[in-house]
């Protein structure tokens, strides 16, 4: 925490003359950053000595002038719909200074250390997914995953976790990822997902080129992977990359590399990998509403509204609507 010298209000005295016009002067906290004051001035004399006013009739406390991490995203990359955390300006200041550089505050105190600025999927505690910093996602009390940078359908919404042991249980991707499960994203519960262990391991080739052992064909397929021949050990598998469903921001499909996806704004999908199968229309972004607010909806939604979807991977922290004309 910065220390900072808070100095006693300066007021101009004027002789009071009968008749005349009351000539005091009107002050205010003035930040004085390279001091380490605060000043309780007129807007003026602050400005003359290099400060920030921070508006008449504010006063200097322990914490007023104390910078915290302002991040300045990139709207222009942003509306590109280039996906992922990527290296945003953080620069310390003061929130209202922050508001006026069309930053969003971090809060007072907080520094600018590696990835303060960085965004990716929080899942909220009443439901739904929502992209933000680390910071962002604690004060929602929501669970931050910075290994995903978009909100993908189904990402924070419970389905069928096929367990490696056998059995089944409803859990998010992540959460079915921790337990070392297969995400059955189309199935919201485990009625009718096959999960049922079979007596031999099979070796599956996912479309990324990696290879999973799965309990039964059943349970490749449904990961969108080709079973290998009985008996083949993922060890023995050559498994190539494969073309997979990607999602863009005007509720398109194309069927392409996950990193060429990647490349053009688009949104990998889970399984199902054909574009099918895949409703591109409910792709969660940020949407900039004909009135001039945003609302984190579906492509599907923002073009009923009226509005303009932002991009694969936006957040409405990240975007500056335009007013309405």
């Amino acid at each position: 925490m910065l220390a900072l010298v808070l100095v006693a209000p300066l007021i101009a005295a004027h002789p009071a003359h009968a008749g005349s016009e009351d000539t005091t002067v009107v002050t205010g906290a003035c930040c004085l950053f390279q001091t380490m004051q605060c000043l309780e001035v007129a807007e003026q004399a602050c400005i003359n000595q290099g400060g920030v006013y921070l508006g008449d009739g504010t006063t200097c406390d322990e914490s007023v002038c104390v910078p915290g991490a302002c991040c300045l995203f990139d709207v222009d990359d942003l509306s590109s719909g280039a996906p992922g955390p990527s290296p945003t300006p953080c620069v310390p200041v003061i929130e209202s200074a922050c508001i006026s550089m069309g930053g969003v505050f971090q809060g007072t105190g907080i520094p600018c250390a590696p990835f303060t600025c960085d965004t990716a999927a929080c899942c909220l505690p009443q439901g739904g997914c929502t992209v933000t910093t680390a910071l962002g996602c604690s004060a929602l009390g929501g669970e931050y995953f910075p290994a995903n940078a978009l909100c993908v359908p189904g990402f924070c919404e419970p389905a069928a976790c096929c367990l490696p042991q056998g059995g089944c249980t409803l859990a998010t991707q992540p959460e079915c990822a921790g337990l070392g499960g297969l995400f059955l994203p189309n199935s919201p519960t485990c009625d009718g997902a096959s999960c049922d262990r079979g007596p031999v391991d099979v070796a599956c080739c996912l479309p990324d080129g990696s290879c999973e052992e799965y309990a039964t064909e059943t349970l490749c397929i449904a990961a969108g992977g080709t079973p290998q021949s009985p008996g083949t050990a993922c060890a023995a598998a050559d498994c190539p990359v494969l073309p997979i469903a990607c999602c863009f921001p005007d509720g398109s499909c194309e069927t392409m590399l996950a990193e060429d996806c990647t490349a053009a704004g688009g949104a990998p999908q889970p399984a199902p990998f054909d574009c099918g199968a895949v409703s591109c229309g409910d792709v969660v972004l940020a949407c900039c509403l004909p009135d001039g607010s945003c609302a984190e909806i579906t492509i599907d939604d923002c073009a009923a509204a009226g509005g303009a979807a932002q991009g694969i991977g936006s957040a409405c922290v990240k975007v500056d609507c335009p007013p309405p004309p």
